[in-house]
């Protein structure tokens, strides 16, 4: 994670905005949740699916949350968009882990 954050201050300085620290440190973190999360693999018991689904929502939602904060600010006033493709992405989740799985976690 201290990785995560001397890019965020190199990214921040290199591109002249400060505030930009914030959604750097979430997208790195964001990716380095969905990479652990991809290797790690599913698992085979409940706990284990339980697990990989809340890192890999966790690890995206940073992901695209700090993704959208670069995004409004390069491209202001598409907020709306921007909560559209967050809904959007929360839908795929949800599709990914209790759709294309047959069962719910908390059914077996």
């Amino acid at each position: 994670m201290a990785i995560a954050i001397a890019v965020s201050i190199l990214v921040a300085w290199a591109v002249g905005k400060w505030w930009y620290f914030f959604p750097v440190i979430f997208i790195a973190w964001g990716v380095w949740g969905l990479a652990l999360t991809v290797l790690t693999g599913a698992g085979s018991t409940t706990e284990g699916r339980s697990s990989y689904l809340y890192s890999l929502l966790w690890g995206g939602v940073l992901t695209i949350v700090g993704a959208e904060l670069i995004a409004n600010d390069l491209y202001p006033g598409n907020i709306v968009l921007l909560i559209v493709v967050f809904l959007l992405f929360l839908g795929v989740v949800a599709f990914i882990g209790y759709g294309m799985g047959g069962r719910s976690p908390k059914t077996g």
